[in-house]
């Protein structure tokens, strides 16, 4: 099939177009770009519809499918992950879409979207792609669940799968568990949409907001609030960073409660940290860009992590990272050139390496630069989309 051909592409995403969270972020970027050659669909939940209106431009050309899930009252609860679609609405309008797709795009591996999606992609003929997005090693919480549908649904998803998509050479070796062959398995990273960071917000507009004095060096956690991002840690290097004298800084939270929330609040205030610490909820567009590039450090101290939206943001807008050596992110995270790493669950050595950077202007601009040139080179949205377009290719022949 000859590359320059109009493809119809569908792609499955349990949460579209909320623009919070890392594959959310991917598919939203993804599908708007190849809207530009192709006829593109999403099939989604309706969960957190509402915050669309929080979006900084709505994926326009792109034409998206809603199941509902059930019961209603869980569309807004983002820590609760097993929202069940209506299965007879998932079934009618999933086939109607399926059958008008040349291939679908699976996001995620344990959705209760699947299973119904890739029967229906087997009695249609069509091939599916599975991209896990770092979601496939029976972790906590939920690791009953996990294996019980990689029992019932899973391992026959994977098989089926005309191709799986890994993030890095990390998640090479989670589908190798599985028993997935290794030419089976693309090696393709998260990729950003660089044109949305050409006109960053201007240096100092969220200190304004957030009345952070410009003397404060400020510490930034962007991202989910839940006990797998080490959030807990973060917070008790900061402590331990005032224990031995140092006082001038601001850590920032931002992101949308995932049930681990007021475990951090509580943490906050049982050490003595509450003047020093600001809550800002999911931040979203330039106010989120805004936070990154009043930042002058970004932390990452996740338990577990594959390939973080957030590094690439950070990236973007030139704010040095400090992220666990684990996981994907020693892929992502060139230590000591894009950022730093360190060893994970060690409080005293994350301490230091914030210490280290928010004392040290010269090696803060020295990482900057390298970071925004690596994110240039290797993790644009355009280089993203036309290795996906070689796959799909390779699927339909």
């Amino acid at each position: 099939m000859p590359s320059h051909e109009r493809l119809s592409i569908l792609h499955v995403s349990r949460i579209y177009p909320a623009y919070f969270g890392g594959v959310s972020r991917v598919v939203y970027d993804i599908a708007r770009k190849q809207s530009e050659r192709h006829i593109v669909s999403v099939l989604s939940t309706s969960l957190f519809v509402s915050l669309q209106r929080k979006l900084p431009t709505f994926p326009k050309g792109v034409q998206i499918y809603r199941v509902p899930v059930f019961p209603r009252f869980l569309e807004e609860r983002l820590y609760i992950k097993i929202q069940l679609p209506n299965p007879v609405v998932l079934k009618k309008i999933g086939e109607y879409a399926i059958r008008k797709a040349d291939i679908v795009h699976i996001h995620e591996y344990r959705t209760l979207l699947n299973p119904e999606v890739c029967r229906i992609c087997e009695r249609c003929n069509t091939p599916y792609i599975v991209q896990a997005h770092g979601t496939l090693p029976h972790i906590s919480p939920f690791k009953r669940f996990k294996l019980t549908y990689d029992i019932a649904f899973g391992s026959k998803i994977l098989r089926n799968a005309s191709a799986v998509i890994a993030l890095n050479r990390w998640e090479m070796l989670q589908y190798k568990k599985f028993k997935i062959p290794e030419e089976k398995i693309a090696i393709i990273p998260n990729g950003i949409d660089l044109t949305e960071y050409k006109n960053l917000p201007p240096k100092g507009t969220f200190r304004k907001i957030f009345n952070i004095p410009k003397d404060k060096k400020m510490i930034l956690y962007l991202g989910r609030i839940h006990w797998i991002k080490g959030v807990d840690i973060l917070v008790k290097a900061c402590y331990l960073m005032k224990k031995h004298g140092y006082h001038n800084f601001v850590l920032v939270i931002a992101g949308p409660d995932d049930g681990y929330l007021h475990t951090i609040q509580q943490m906050v205030n049982q050490l003595g940290l509450r003047r020093s610490v600001i809550f800002t909820g999911p931040l979203y567009g330039k106010m989120k860009q805004a936070a990154y590039r009043d930042a002058d450090v970004y932390v990452l101290p996740s338990r577990y992590e594959t390939f973080p939206m957030t590094i690439l943001e950070a990236y973007a807008c030139g704010v040095p990272i400090i992220a666990s050596d684990i996981g994907g992110l020693k892929e992502t995270v060139v230590n000591g050139r894009t950022g730093y790493l360190f060893s994970p669950y060690n409080v005293m050595d994350l301490a230091n390496k914030i210490l280290d950077l928010i004392i040290n202007e010269r090696l803060r601009e020295q990482l900057s630069k390298e970071a925004m040139r690596s994110v240039r080179v290797k993790f644009s949205v355009e280089k993203v989309v036309h290795m996906l377009e070689k796959l799909y290719e390779k699927s339909l022949t």
